[in-house]
């Protein structure tokens, strides 16, 4: 009886992304779910999830396995600094500081190798009929130019800084604020390639599920462990991903059934969650 009543709320959650209306009056006092549980089942899940979108990419299109792990890396980079940050804010990690300064340096670098690696590997022009699908390209192109100059900028001041360190010519520009917005820069840019090379007939589905769904789930449920945030978003979560799985099922976006074979457990991984966190309505 329990679990009858608890798959007609989840279904109704389902309906309520279709009309864009709520059928969302869960109390959030009765959620019941653990640190512990958060950690090992629904942010495990929600992880899976990303992996199993990604993937998807990456088989719909070989070049996005190229940005994604470009993406990958420097995301990476990214978290190094800010570990930087931390372990650089007292002199008694002075030596930890220098060494993890130095990782980001040569991580830098190799970085500005695999963005031209990107941008050489990119798809030829003269092979693709389609107009849109260069037009992606060119712009995809355009994208990791800029962020190469962005590192570049970033690699230019860590020489800078190498060189004059302990010197009466030590930089202090503010790196901080500096890598902070170029990370920034870099991230948003590449964004936009995700789904760039994905046919017209769904590629806009593709890129509106990441941005409303996956990539909050990713940034805010996954990497800063916020179950606070899931809560609150639960729903608007949930019209994102069922507008998108909906358009799957009924064949409006036409990806081979591998594909829809992968969507369809993301779908059911993101029904355990909410089984998960509505228990107890």
């Amino acid at each position: 009886m329990v679990k009858s009543i608890l798959a007609t709320f989840i279904l109704l959650l389902s309906l309520s992304s279709q009309g864009n209306y709520s059928y969302f009056f869960f109390d959030k006092k009765k959620v019941s779910v653990s640190e512990a549980s958060f950690n090992r089942y629904i942010r495990s899940q929600a992880r899976s999830i990303v992996i199993e979108f990604y993937h998807t990419l990456r088989k719909l299109d070989p070049y996005h396995k190229v940005l994604l792990g470009l993406r990958q890396d420097i995301r990476s980079q990214q978290q190094l600094w800010k570990e930087i940050q931390v372990s650089c804010q007292t002199s008694d990690k002075e030596k930890e500081c220098e060494e993890k300064f130095h990782r980001f340096f040569k991580r830098a670098r190799a970085l500005d190798i695999e963005i031209l690696k990107a941008i050489e590997s990119a798809p030829s022009l003269e092979k693709i009929k389609s107009a849109p699908k260069r037009d992606s390209i060119i712009k995809t192109i355009s994208y990791l130019k800029a962020i190469s100059n962005e590192n570049y900028k970033m690699i230019h001041y860590l020489e800078e800084s190498l060189i004059t360190k302990k010197t009466i010519y030590e930089n202090y520009f503010h790196a901080d604020i500096h890598f902070d917005r170029a990370f920034h820069r870099m991230l948003i840019k590449l964004n936009f390639t995700y789904a760039s090379l994905l046919d017209k007939e769904y590629k806009a589905q593709f890129e509106s599920c990441w941005s409303n769904f996956i990539k909050p789930l990713e940034e805010r449920v996954v990497d800063e462990r916020s179950f606070t945030y899931l809560l609150d978003n639960l729903e608007q979560l949930n019209i994102a991903w069922n507008n998108f799985h909906m358009k799957v099922d009924k064949g409006i976006i036409g990806v081979p059934k591998h594909q829809a074979t992968t969507l369809k457990i993301m779908h059911n991984r993101w029904n355990s969650i909410l089984k998960m966190i509505l228990r107890n309505h």
